[in-house]
């Protein structure tokens, strides 16, 4: 599990690549290593799954193990973390506000469907701003926004918080917003509605293998294909696809929750009692267990000809 993969085989037994992949089909340079040596690709969603299949992985190598929520922190009485707001209403995103995370739609739709006078509050978590994300985010064009004395208001956290602080955040906000292109497997979506938060997400990506209409707003998107460009160690470029959100289908579910926040709050209560119930770290070590067992049965892939 590391980035980019490392294709040199292991001295023994089965091997197991556990790679994410958030941009449509894999690259090219995956494929035959995978095919011939690889015995297994853990993934943490079925639309990660897809990636792989369609860029030509035999689907039954290809094993969805779903990420975990740490029940212990992130539950509905998690002490609410303390914002420098006095709207009633706080929206709240948590990510690396680049493209990929639709940080740009969301601005935009926020900034479209509300004003200074309304009672909402967006709060930002960023992350990654000065590591793994520098130089992609938006956080100039929240500064701007920020500026203007007739937009919506924006608090924007971008210190690092403590596992138990991001609980914390999590209570002390309303609904969070994730219109993400990519995703694949969507952590702060899991981990807000363990907190009993709604969410308001992108359908048709990762989240769909833990969000429904009981337990979530979905965002209508389209499919967009784009070319990734990379080097020769990350598998060089990939013909995939991201999902376009749809703006106005966005700032309809921010409307809908804002206008009737007792059906959130309910859907809210729905969401965090499945994930607790369902999306545990326990759940994924069970479902890694199952996985290890199976394979005790099957020859290793580099050690046959078998491809």
């Amino acid at each position: 599990h590391r980035w980019p993969p490392d294709f040199t085989p292991p001295p023994s037994g089965h091997w197991i690549m556990i790679q994410p992949w958030e941009f449509g089909k894999i690259p090219e340079g995956w494929v035959e290593p995978i095919r011939q040596q690889v015995d297994e690709v853990w993934v943490p969603s079925s639309s990660a799954k897809q990636c792989y299949v369609e860029g030509g992985v035999p689907a039954n190598r290809v094993q969805v193990i779903p990420n975990g929520v740490r029940d212990d922190v992130f539950h509905p009485g998690a002490a609410p973390f303390t914002l420098d707001t006095r709207k009633s209403f706080r929206f709240l995103f948590v990510g690396g506000t680049i493209y990929r995370k639709g940080i740009d739609v969301l601005l935009e739709a926020y900034r479209e469907q509300f004003d200074s006078r309304d009672d909402v509050c967006l709060v930002i978590k960023g992350m990654g701003d000065e590591t793994f994300y520098k130089g992609q985010t938006a956080a100039e064009t929240i500064r701007e926004i920020q500026s203007d004395p007739e937009a919506p208001e924006i608090l924007y956290v971008t210190e690092d918080l403590a596992e138990a602080q991001m609980g914390g955040l999590y209570t002390a906000c309303d609904c969070l917003v994730h219109p993400y292109r990519g995703e694949g497997f969507g952590m702060p979506v899991a981990e807000a509605m363990a907190c009993g938060l709604p969410v308001i997400v992108t359908r048709g990506g990762a989240c769909d293998d833990f969000c429904t209409e009981e337990r979530a707003y979905f965002v209508s998107a389209s499919q967009k294909r784009v070319r990734v460009s990379g080097d020769a160690a990350a598998g060089g470029d990939a013909e995939g696809w991201l999902l376009e959100p749809e703006q106005e289908s966005l700032q309809g579910a921010m409307q809908e929750v804002v206008r009737d926040p007792a059906s959130a709050r309910a859907k809210g209560q729905r969401a965090s009692t499945y994930v607790r119930e369902q999306l545990t770290w326990e759940h994924a070590a069970k479902r890694v267990l199952e996985r290890l067992e199976a394979l005790q049965d099957v020859p290793i892939r580099r050690e046959t000809s078998t491809t």
